[in-house]
């Protein structure tokens, strides 16, 4: 296999997604700092050599046949979009408005004196009920986001 002249570079790359579904490309974005962008297209080089007495071994023709091209990008920079372009991905905003947890739910906390406690919830908007082992409540002593 040979391999064709590739194209090294470094610098500020801006990238333009081109969308499947309607055929249109996207919004251009960037810049992104890159430290190496390649592209390399490898070739195979196909050769028919003669086998006639005059000229044993010479090539009469020769066709190079090109190859699957690869694009190395290294990115200086990482944010949210440079990652979901080195993954082939997408970002999208997410966001969670509200969590119940009801009375009586099995959440149940092993909490220590003066430790955070990990929920799984943030942002309480409510009071927080601190019951014990006897089924009778007790003031929290700690900030709702230490519970």
């Amino acid at each position: 296999m040979a391999n064709s002249p590739a194209v090294l570079a470094a610098g500020d790359l801006f990238v333009q997604r081109y969308n499947e579904t309607n055929g249109q490309y996207e919004a251009e974005e960037g810049p992104f700092e890159v430290e190496r962008f390649e592209i390399t297209v490898s070739s195979e080089l196909k050769k028919k050599t003669s086998r006639s007495r005059a000229n044993y071994g010479q090539t009469i023709a020769s066709v190079v046949i090109p190859g699957s091209t690869e694009l190395a990008i290294t990115w200086g920079e990482v944010n949210a979009t440079a990652l979901a372009f080195a993954l082939a991905g997408e970002t999208t905003a997410k966001s969670q408005t509200a969590g119940v947890i009801a009375a009586g739910a099995a959440l149940e906390l092993t909490a220590k004196i003066s430790k955070p406690v990990a929920t799984g919830f943030r942002h309480w908007t409510n009071s927080v009920v601190i019951t014990n082992d006897a089924g009778t409540d007790v003031p929290p002593s700690l900030s709702s986001t230490q519970l």
